[in-house]
């Protein structure tokens, strides 16, 4: 298993209305008239040390205190290989999000492709979660590490494994950061987030407990959970490519789809 786990990746969606895929994902109003059908990207995976704690963080975006957080709900993974989404369907998915296509957007409207895209975005109210998890507001989503480190060490719905010990980290950080963040860049966002696990950080024992749960060695499941990444440490797929990656593990029909494939760099 990886040290220093890598930071979950946060993604921006938003979906234009003009585009029929914003109908099964969930619209929200574009600032502006160009059409954009997927996530715009503001961040993505890194380790936990990719920005050191003390890094200046801007007006009021700092951790929030959490003395009395107990770690919140967990929502464990709804599966793996659910038989959902095909390869070009997945395909489909990451081509919409990454390049705006209208012809593959459209394909996720009906039959397969939107019980794919129903599969791949799951709603943060969720009884499970899928790979991409939107908030309530269907303006940002989390891709699922924890899920898919839960489904590769076989932890089912336990909460005190890797998974659930690593989605309790990340529910402490949005309890710490997410309502004085709220309007913040992503890097004063990852700025906070990082200062509350810190040694001094008010999330830190979950950060602890979650490093300790997933010290032990998954394997090749658990290391390709994790953006792959060139062996020089450089990245080697951005996150939509790696978004297309968990939704084929959780949402394909085998490995063959392309979950889980590669070894982690």
């Amino acid at each position: 298993m990886k040290t220093g786990l890598q930071r979950i990746a946060r993604v921006f969606l938003c979906f234009v209305c003009t585009f029929a895929c914003a109908a099964a994902a969930g619209a929200c109003n574009a600032a502006d008239d160009t059409a954009s059908a997927g996530p715009r990207i503001d961040g993505g995976g890194g380790s936990v040390d990719a920005k050191a704690p003390g890094d200046a963080i801007a007006g009021s975006c700092l951790p929030g205190d959490v003395t009395s957080f107990t770690g919140g709900d967990y929502h464990p993974p709804v599966g793996a290989y659910q038989g959902l989404c095909d390869a070009d369907t997945i395909e489909a998915y990451v081509d919409c999000k990454k390049n705006t296509n209208p012809t593959s957007c459209n394909l996720l409207l009906t039959g397969m492709g939107a019980a794919c895209l129903a599969c791949i975005e799951t709603p943060v109210t969720a009884a499970s979660w899928g790979p991409v998890v939107v908030d309530a507001s269907g303006t940002r989503a989390t891709l699922n590490l924890p899920g898919c480190l839960a489904l590769a060490y076989g932890e089912g719905t336990s909460s005190t494994g890797c998974g659930g010990t690593l989605q309790k980290e990340a529910n402490c950080e949005v309890a710490a950061c997410g309502t004085n963040c709220a309007t913040a860049s992503t890097d004063d966002l990852e700025s906070c987030e990082l200062a509350s696990i810190a040694s001094s950080g008010g999330c830190n024992a979950f950060s602890s407990a979650a490093e300790e749960a997933c010290a032990a060695d998954g394997g090749p499941a658990a290391d390709a959970c994790f953006q792959q990444t060139y062996p020089d440490g450089g990245p080697s797929e951005d996150v939509y490519d790696y978004a297309g990656r968990l939704a084929a593990y959780f949402c394909g029909f085998g490995a063959a789809d392309g979950g889980l494939a590669g070894d982690g760099g």
